[in-house]
């Protein structure tokens, strides 16, 4: 919003954010123009939803801000619902740059949303000391905020607890490595493919610097960034090369499918430097497994042959690994002994060594759609993430089709704060009696 305040008719906004047609609302803003009391931001988008919606959630980290609403007639569907944020900026204390987070479940289906500010193009919250360029910075920001927002459980990485991640807000990232007239001509001839070439989000997804495994649905739109306020025209004082700043991506689990209907920005709406970016995402969440009335497939034990970590330098030794494994149908969270190798890089464990884990709701339908976190670390967990090394997410699908027989799993991406840190591989039964 540039710091500006927001319409005085709110019609301008219901139009935008198309008031009546979903069933959930993330409304993500940054610099924002209301104070910074979260009062004045929630009462005017109240305002705007009306009284078929309900709050779920709001969150403020200085001119960073988030709120979660769903009609009424769902409300009664969610559960867990939580917020924090997370600075970046000057000493991770001063809200200038960071992000906020809102996450929740909606039947059985975690969804978390993260609006956030990252590093602008000069830098200038960055330590002093820091020979980092502001692209690295950016990425450093993303990287902090999913490793520092501490929503769920403490000792994981936030983004691979929910079946659905949504990224989204200022990201800062720009059109590099390319004359500010020629980003200009291609904007105005709308060659947005062209423009997207030079795009160093993009660019840096590519190189796994950032966002491991996050998507983007096609941009066919207009630059999002920077605009002469209250004017079509780029701003050409500043030179800043028409960039696209401001995006939504979104991460799901394997096996549960996301669909984006519409993606786009709003080319009407000129509070700042920026045009505001909306989308349309279907989710089919799950609803929650009676097993009083379905059919016992009997008790079931998930057992792994054998589970191996490959892609780290041979010189980034961890003195302890240890393997732990979550689910909410995991009563405790098995892990597998400490001490059972010397200092390694690549640890691999067997079927001695690896913790049978028992499902308390064993059916094969439910299973069928679950997944199993698992979580490396050099030592035991200590209760957050400050000797987590890498958190994956394994799908049971196969190996509950495969009953009873051995399923291989290959190459699944262990990542920390948003980015692959190395590989895990492995085979496993799930067995029932």
């Amino acid at each position: 919003m540039g710091s500006q305040p927001p319409p005085m008719d709110p019609r301008m906004l219901r139009n935008f954010i198309k008031v009546g047609e979903y069933d959930l609302y993330a409304i993500a803003v940054q610099e924002s123009g209301f104070t910074t009391s979260q009062s004045h931001f929630l009462d005017y988008f109240k305002g705007i939803m009306g009284s078929e919606y309900i709050t779920l959630a709001s969150v403020t980290l200085w001119q960073i801000q988030l709120v979660v609403m769903c009609r009424k007639r769902h409300f009664m569907k969610v559960t867990n619902v939580q917020g924090e944020s997370q600075a970046t900026g000057l000493l991770n204390v001063c809200g200038n740059k960071g992000g906020v987070g809102i996450g929740l479940r909606i039947n059985e289906t975690g969804i978390l949303f993260i609006s956030c500010h990252l590093a602008a193009n000069k830098g200038k919250m960055a330590r002093e000391d820091s020979m980092m360029d502001a692209t690295h910075l950016r990425n450093q920001n993303a990287a902090e905020i999913l490793g520092g927002l501490k929503i769920g459980n403490k000792e994981l990485d936030v983004e691979s607890q929910y079946q659905h991640v949504f990224f989204m807000g200022d990201l800062n990232y720009r059109v590099e490595k390319m004359d500010y007239q020629r980003a200009v001509q291609i904007s105005e001839s709308k060659n947005y493919k062209l423009l997207l070439q030079a795009d160093q989000l993009i660019d840096q997804i590519k190189k796994g610097h950032v966002l491991s495994g996050y998507q983007e649905a096609e941009i066919t739109f207009a630059p999002t960034f920077k605009y002469v306020e209250q004017s079509e025209k780029f701003d050409l004082k500043k030179k800043r090369n028409p960039s696209y700043t401001d995006r939504i991506l979104y991460k799901s689990y394997p096996g549960h499918p996301i669909s984006c209907l519409q993606y786009d920005s709003n080319p009407d709406i000129r509070l700042s430097d920026h045009r505001p970016l909306f989308g349309v995402y279907k989710i089919n969440t799950v609803r929650p497994f009676a097993s009083i009335f379905a059919k016992s497939d009997g008790d079931c034990n998930i057992v792994f042959d054998e589970i191996s970590v490959s892609g780290r330098g041979n010189q980034d030794l961890i003195k302890n690994a240890v393997l732990t494994f979550y689910s909410h149908w995991v009563d405790v969270y098995p892990q597998t002994g400490s001490k059972l190798f010397k200092p390694i890089a690549n640890p691999k464990w067997t079927r001695k060594q690896i913790p049978v884990i028992i499902p308390s709701t064993p059916h094969m339908d439910y299973m069928r759609i679950q997944c199993l976190i698992i979580s490396l670390r050099d030592g035991k967990p200590k209760g957050d993430t400050s000797n987590l090394i890498g958190t994956c997410v394994l799908p049971l699908r196969s190996a509950v089709n495969n009953a009873n027989n051995i399923t291989k799993f290959d190459d699944i991406s262990l990542n920390k704060g948003g980015v692959s840190v190395a590989k895990m591989s492995g085979k496993l039964t799930i067995v029932y009696k």
